[in-house]
């Protein structure tokens, strides 16, 4: 069953102080129980309308304007954060990035006062510093009571127009960039983290998706068998994930699930390419001059078809390509046809252990027709540790979980 994902509003008074903001708190800790939640916050009581005077006396040339301000604001905030969290590491790490955030404020502060004017645009920068002192605080207070948060800037989400002041957001934007940003985190609630993984389990996850990880990361250490550890600044007394050259077996074939949207599947194909020579090498040799990074490539055993799955961003400029270099195919009706289907994800099982394991294959697929997910492309490495394939965008979040139940990854080791 689908867990539901609920959005709660809570506005300047229900988070004006440490007692409003643990009972609001207290309010996401309940719903969280029964569902994902993103929890949208405002600022402390009062505190936007205090930038702003602040920002308009910086603005007359008054210097001492925002120190004064940001001072008061640093032991509000400081002393809602000992009020709101117990534990040193986490209140540690939640100071260090308020402190950050006024740093900032000082230094638009600085710049307004010296140059006697406050233009539209650092006035909004100014007005949002308030939600984003907010929000660290409120995920913090959140955390405490135990429940997995991420503090959000609404700037990582929120696309809009160039009128500063009165701002419209650009929706599609908007959407796409939200559903990048907080996809990953609403996807499989019962997640859990994995003690120990091989390098290239590690690098499989970081190149199908896995946000911690640069898939390029690794090669420094790989030659000189350097232990990598992930760890959680938020919560940095949990011991996090170490990654070591041959990791640990947890007692199954797979490990972990990731996944990847915002890419698109490319088809090149027809029945009169079968034995047309080096419409491969054509293929990709043609995609590689559009620099487009190729994630993963199928083709069909009777060569009619051709497909592989480059990023969002390059994918018309690659079909358009192609279309060129095929022109006089296409007009001959050698290839038929050359499409792109941008409306599809990539998800990927991953597990050094796989190898060697019968029934791994079986038992994803098996659990994916259970759930009526139609599976579009397949592909798996000689290396056995990865089996990756492509579904619709929209269902992909069910693909997830249907894998995740049917490997028990949810559950404690």
């Amino acid at each position: 069953m689908k867990r539901k994902l609920q959005v709660v509003k809570f506005g300047g008074t229900s988070v004006g102080d440490a007692s409003c903001m643990a009972r609001s708190a207290q309010i996401v800790f309940d719903i969280a129980r029964e569902s994902s939640v993103v929890a949208v916050v405002s600022a402390m009581s009062g505190v936007t309308n205090r930038l702003i005077e602040a920002a308009n006396r910086a603005g007359s040339g008054d210097r001492e304007a925002g120190s004064t301000l940001l001072g008061a604001l640093r032991g509000q905030h400081s002393a809602t954060l000992n009020a709101l969290v117990a534990r040193e590491p986490l209140r540690r790490s939640v100071s260090h990035k308020l402190e950050e955030i006024l740093a900032e404020g000082q230094r638009l502060f600085d710049g307004t006062a010296l140059l006697r004017e406050l233009t539209p645009r650092t006035l909004d920068v100014v007005s949002g510093l308030g939600e984003r002192l907010s929000a660290q605080l409120f995920a913090a207070a959140v955390s405490e009571l135990g429940v997995r948060t991420d503090a959000i800037e609404a700037t990582e989400l929120i696309v809009t127009d160039a009128f500063h002041g009165g701002a419209e957001p650009r929706m599609d934007l908007t959407r796409e960039r939200s559903r990048a940003r907080l996809g990953p985190l609403l996807l499989v609630p019962d997640v859990r983290t994995i003690p120990e993984i091989s390098y290239r389990e590690a690098a499989e996850l970081a190149y199908f998706g896995a946000k911690v990880l640069h898939p390029k990361t690794l090669r420094a250490v790989v030659p000189a068998g350097i232990p990598v550890w992930i760890r959680n600044s938020f919560a940095p007394e949990r011991p996090g994930t170490k990654i070591t050259a041959h990791g640990r077996s947890m007692g199954g074939g797979v490990k972990a699930l990731t996944a990847v949207c915002d890419v698109a599947l490319i088809s090149v194909g027809g029945p009169g390419i079968v034995g047309v020579p080096d419409v491969v090498g054509r293929t990709f040799s043609t995609t590689a001059e559009m620099r487009a990074d190729v994630l993963l490539i199928s083709q069909s055993s009777s060569q009619n078809d051709i497909c592989f799955i480059v990023s969002s961003a390059h994918a018309q400029l690659t079909v358009e390509a192609l279309r060129r270099e095929f022109a006089q195919d296409l007009a001959h009706e050698v290839v038929e046809h050359i499409s792109v289907d941008p409306n599809i994800a990539i998800v990927a099982v991953v597990g050094e252990n796989m190898r060697g394991t019968p029934g791994i294959a079986g038992r994803t697929f098996n659990a994916l027709g259970r759930e009526n997910v139609n599976v579009i492309a397949i592909a798996q490495g000689s290396s056995e540790s990865n089996i990756s394939f492509v579904v619709e965008e929209k269902s992909m979040k069910q693909a997830l979980l249907a894998a995740h139940r049917e490997f028990s990854l949810g559950a404690p080791t």
